[in-house]
Protein backbone atom coordinates (compact mmCIF):
# COMPACT_ATOMS: atom_id res chain seq x y z
CA UNK A 1 0.00 0.00 0.00
CA UNK A 2 2.77 2.44 0.93
CA UNK A 3 4.72 1.63 -2.25
CA UNK A 4 1.61 2.17 -4.41
CA UNK A 5 1.01 5.57 -2.77
CA UNK A 6 4.67 6.52 -3.28
CA UNK A 7 4.48 5.58 -6.99
CA UNK A 8 1.25 7.55 -7.36
CA UNK A 9 2.85 10.61 -5.70
CA UNK A 10 5.88 10.30 -7.97
CA UNK A 11 3.69 10.12 -11.11
CA UNK A 12 1.70 13.12 -9.91
CA UNK A 13 4.92 15.14 -9.40
CA UNK A 14 6.12 14.17 -12.90
CA UNK A 15 2.81 15.30 -14.35
CA UNK A 16 3.11 18.64 -12.53
CA UNK A 17 6.70 19.10 -13.74
CA UNK A 18 5.55 18.36 -17.30
CA UNK A 19 2.79 20.96 -17.08
CA UNK A 20 5.20 23.55 -15.68
CA UNK A 21 7.76 22.75 -18.40
CA UNK A 22 5.10 23.09 -21.09
CA UNK A 23 4.05 26.47 -19.68
CA UNK A 24 7.64 27.72 -19.57
CA UNK A 25 8.34 26.45 -23.08
CA UNK A 26 5.24 28.17 -24.45
CA UNK A 27 6.19 31.42 -22.68
CA UNK A 28 9.68 31.29 -24.25
CA UNK A 29 8.63 30.40 -27.79
CA UNK A 30 7.28 33.80 -28.89
CA UNK A 31 10.12 35.93 -27.46
CA UNK A 32 12.65 33.60 -29.10
CA UNK A 33 10.85 34.06 -32.41
CA UNK A 34 11.02 37.82 -31.93
CA UNK A 35 14.76 37.67 -31.15
CA UNK A 36 15.39 35.68 -34.33
CA UNK A 37 13.31 38.13 -36.38
CA UNK A 38 15.08 41.16 -34.88
CA UNK A 39 18.51 39.60 -35.52
CA UNK A 40 17.52 39.19 -39.18
CA UNK A 41 16.38 42.82 -39.26
CA UNK A 42 19.71 43.98 -37.83
CA UNK A 43 21.54 41.91 -40.44
CA UNK A 44 19.43 43.40 -43.24
CA UNK A 45 19.93 46.98 -42.04
CA UNK A 46 23.65 46.99 -41.35
CA UNK A 47 26.70 47.02 -43.58
CA UNK A 48 29.10 46.89 -40.62
CA UNK A 49 30.77 43.46 -40.63
CA UNK A 50 31.12 43.41 -36.82
CA UNK A 51 27.41 44.09 -36.36
CA UNK A 52 26.53 41.46 -38.98
CA UNK A 53 28.69 38.91 -37.18
CA UNK A 54 27.16 39.70 -33.78
CA UNK A 55 23.62 39.59 -35.18
CA UNK A 56 24.36 36.17 -36.68
CA UNK A 57 25.60 34.97 -33.27
CA UNK A 58 22.41 36.25 -31.62
CA UNK A 59 20.28 34.51 -34.23
CA UNK A 60 22.22 31.26 -33.96
CA UNK A 61 21.93 31.15 -30.17
CA UNK A 62 18.23 32.03 -30.23
CA UNK A 63 17.61 29.30 -32.83
CA UNK A 64 19.46 26.84 -30.59
CA UNK A 65 17.26 27.82 -27.64
CA UNK A 66 14.19 27.51 -29.84
CA UNK A 67 15.18 23.97 -30.79
CA UNK A 68 15.64 23.05 -27.12
CA UNK A 69 12.19 24.48 -26.37
CA UNK A 70 10.67 22.50 -29.29
CA UNK A 71 12.30 19.31 -28.06
CA UNK A 72 11.02 19.95 -24.55
CA UNK A 73 7.51 20.61 -25.85
CA UNK A 74 7.66 17.50 -28.02
CA UNK A 75 8.67 15.38 -25.06
CA UNK A 76 6.11 16.89 -22.69
CA UNK A 77 3.23 16.86 -25.16
CA UNK A 78 3.51 13.27 -26.34
CA UNK A 79 0.69 12.34 -24.00
CA UNK A 80 -1.05 15.69 -24.00
CA UNK A 81 -1.43 16.69 -27.65
CA UNK A 82 -4.31 19.02 -26.92
CA UNK A 83 -6.58 19.79 -29.83
CA UNK A 84 -9.73 21.81 -29.34
CA UNK A 85 -11.96 23.93 -31.52
CA UNK A 86 -10.54 27.44 -31.97
CA UNK A 87 -11.56 30.40 -34.12
CA UNK A 88 -8.82 31.04 -36.68
CA UNK A 89 -9.61 34.77 -36.82
CA UNK A 90 -9.06 35.08 -33.07
CA UNK A 91 -5.71 33.29 -33.30
CA UNK A 92 -4.52 35.45 -36.22
CA UNK A 93 -5.59 38.64 -34.41
CA UNK A 94 -3.75 37.57 -31.25
CA UNK A 95 -0.54 36.98 -33.20
CA UNK A 96 -1.03 40.26 -35.09
CA UNK A 97 -1.18 42.02 -31.72
CA UNK A 98 2.15 40.37 -30.78
CA UNK A 99 3.89 41.64 -33.93
CA UNK A 100 2.14 45.02 -34.06
CA UNK A 101 5.09 46.97 -32.62
CA UNK A 102 7.44 45.54 -35.24
CA UNK A 103 4.95 46.36 -37.98
CA UNK A 104 4.72 49.96 -36.80
CA UNK A 105 8.52 50.30 -36.62
CA UNK A 106 8.81 49.08 -40.21
CA UNK A 107 5.79 51.08 -41.41
CA UNK A 108 4.00 47.89 -42.45
CA UNK A 109 0.23 47.96 -42.55
CA UNK A 110 -1.52 44.72 -41.58
CA UNK A 111 -5.07 44.21 -42.84
CA UNK A 112 -7.21 41.28 -41.75
CA UNK A 113 -10.45 40.52 -43.56
CA UNK A 114 -12.61 37.78 -42.16
CA UNK A 115 -16.03 36.38 -42.89
CA UNK A 116 -18.67 37.25 -40.28
CA UNK A 117 -19.26 33.61 -39.34
CA UNK A 118 -16.91 31.84 -36.98
CA UNK A 119 -14.04 30.08 -38.70
CA UNK A 120 -13.53 27.34 -36.16
CA UNK A 121 -11.14 24.46 -36.61
CA UNK A 122 -9.96 21.66 -34.35
CA UNK A 123 -6.26 22.29 -33.79
CA UNK A 124 -3.43 22.71 -31.33
CA UNK A 125 -3.70 26.43 -30.58
CA UNK A 126 0.01 26.82 -29.74
CA UNK A 127 1.06 25.27 -33.04
CA UNK A 128 -1.34 27.52 -34.96
CA UNK A 129 0.00 30.61 -33.17
CA UNK A 130 3.55 29.57 -34.09
CA UNK A 131 2.49 28.99 -37.71
CA UNK A 132 0.95 32.45 -38.03
CA UNK A 133 3.88 34.06 -36.20
CA UNK A 134 6.21 32.48 -38.78
CA UNK A 135 4.05 33.74 -41.65
CA UNK A 136 4.14 37.29 -40.24
CA UNK A 137 7.91 37.04 -39.74
CA UNK A 138 8.43 35.86 -43.31
CA UNK A 139 6.22 38.66 -44.66
CA UNK A 140 8.05 41.32 -42.62
CA UNK A 141 11.40 39.96 -43.75
CA UNK A 142 10.30 39.98 -47.41
CA UNK A 143 8.91 43.52 -47.17
CA UNK A 144 11.68 45.16 -45.19
CA UNK A 145 9.99 48.52 -44.72
CA UNK A 146 6.96 50.38 -46.02
CA UNK A 147 4.56 47.73 -47.16
CA UNK A 148 1.37 45.81 -46.64
CA UNK A 149 0.42 42.41 -45.29
CA UNK A 150 -3.07 41.23 -46.17
CA UNK A 151 -4.76 38.28 -44.51
CA UNK A 152 -8.06 36.90 -45.73
CA UNK A 153 -9.88 34.37 -43.57
CA UNK A 154 -12.86 32.58 -44.99
CA UNK A 155 -15.23 29.72 -44.36
CA UNK A 156 -16.42 27.46 -47.16
CA UNK A 157 -19.48 25.58 -45.88
CA UNK A 158 -19.76 23.51 -49.07
CA UNK A 159 -16.34 21.91 -48.54
CA UNK A 160 -16.45 22.37 -44.76
CA UNK A 161 -13.11 24.11 -44.65
CA UNK A 162 -11.50 27.29 -43.43
CA UNK A 163 -9.13 29.19 -45.70
CA UNK A 164 -6.40 31.59 -44.65
CA UNK A 165 -4.51 33.55 -47.31
CA UNK A 166 -1.46 35.66 -46.42
CA UNK A 167 -0.10 38.06 -49.02
CA UNK A 168 2.40 40.90 -48.94
CA UNK A 169 4.06 43.29 -51.35
CA UNK A 170 7.60 42.21 -50.43
CA UNK A 171 10.27 40.96 -52.79
CA UNK A 172 9.62 37.31 -51.90
CA UNK A 173 11.46 34.75 -49.85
Amino acid sequence: QIQIEAEHDHKERLTNVGQIAAGIAHALNTPLGSIILLADIIKDMSANSQILEEAEKIKSQAEHCSQVVKQLLGYVRKDEEVKNKHDVSTIVEKVRDLVELEARKRNIRVMIRSTPEECGIVCNKNQMEQLFFNLFSNAFHAIGENGNVNIEIGHDPLFQQVTVAFSDNGHGI
